[in-house]
């Protein structure tokens, strides 16, 4: 989901490369894209960005390319990306910065690549040392702007945070807490295993504060039995116990002091979508998917500074 106008959200098919504008509170608008290999089409979306002008582009990490759109939903063109690209963001009109995993020669180890539309490849934010199995998803970032020209990279597995201008670092931030316990490498189903922390998203808001939004294990959280799946011999968990299993923290941080300003905490798994808009997704009692917006925003009060 991406916010794209006030009171306008983009929201992708879960299973397809379909997207709908949607006017608040459930208004369809027209869809954008399809499901396909051709031209505006995609496999799978990943991840919706709006970028200057109201322009929309999407990432289809299956088929490893960003096809840019405009407002209206109009095909404009496509930048290829390596395959497995976890998150991205628009840095120019033929240029995307993204991260993740690309295992090619001089590229592998690195978390970050600036990609050009004609094909070239920038890697950076790292040492390039070669990781083990299991290990790449240190290599995942999340992006989100940085003031006019630069981008902020969040560590999913860790609570760091890197400013970047280009391929130069300009800030750092990190926290050390105990309910962000470094991630010790092991993957395995949040059902059966306690989840760990990772952070699910940031947004600088508009007074140059950070917006941090981690996920954690639910406060009363405890495994949960596998069902049978229509798959014969498959367990799987239902949406319903999935949401169950984790809390979200919020923390507003003033990167030009370091210093945090609020710490919250929702028994929602929330994901940001920018401008202090968030969502969580639900399964309604028809099965139907169902996707509720909140915005976040700062209270300032003779005690202090707050949440709601």
């Amino acid at each position: 989901m991406a916010r794209l106008r006030p009171r306008e959200f983009l929201v992708a098919n879960r299973t397809g490369g379909a997207i709908g504008l949607f006017a608040v509170p459930n208004t369809f608008k027209y869809q954008i894209g399809k499901t396909g290999n051709g031209p505006g089409e995609q496999r799978i979306v990943r991840r919706i960005r709006v970028g200057r002008g109201d322009t929309i582009y999407v990432l289809d990490s299956l088929e490893g390319r960003v096809n840019i759109f405009n407002s209206s939903g109009r095909f404009i063109s496509m930048i290829r990306v390596p395959r497995g690209v976890f998150d991205f963001w628009a840095v120019g009109a033929r240029r995307v910065i993204v991260a993740g995993a690309v295992r090619s020669r001089g590229s592998a180890g690195y978390p970050l690549h600036i990609v050009e539309q004609d094909g070239r490849l920038t890697s950076f934010g790292g040492d390039g040392s070669l990781l083990g199995p299991g290990r790449e998803r240190q290599l995942l970032r999340l992006f989100s702007r940085k003031g006019n020209d630069e981008i902020w990279a969040a560590h999913q597995k860790s609570y760091t945070i890197e400013g970047w201008k280009g391929t130069t670092r300009t800030a750092i931030l990190k926290r050390d807490v105990s309910w962000f316990p470094e991630w010790d490498g092991i993957e395995s189903p949040a059902s059966a295993r306690r989840p760990t922390a990772q952070i699910r998203g940031i947004n600088e808001d508009d007074a140059g504060l950070l917006w941090v939004f981690t996920t954690v294990a639910d406060q009363n959280w405890r495994p949960i039995p596998l069902r049978d799946a229509p798959t014969p011999g498959e367990k799987v968990s239902s949406r319903e116990d999935y949401d169950r299993l984790y809390d979200t923290i919020i923390e507003v941080i003033d990167p030009r002091h370091g210093s945090m300003i609020v710490h919250a905490r929702s028994n929602r798994k929330l994901t940001p979508i920018g401008d202090g808009y968030v969502y969580s997704y639900e399964v309604g009692t028809d099965g139907a998917p169902v996707y509720r917006l909140w915005r976040a925003r700062l209270i300032r009060s003779t005690q202090g500074a707050g949440s709601s």
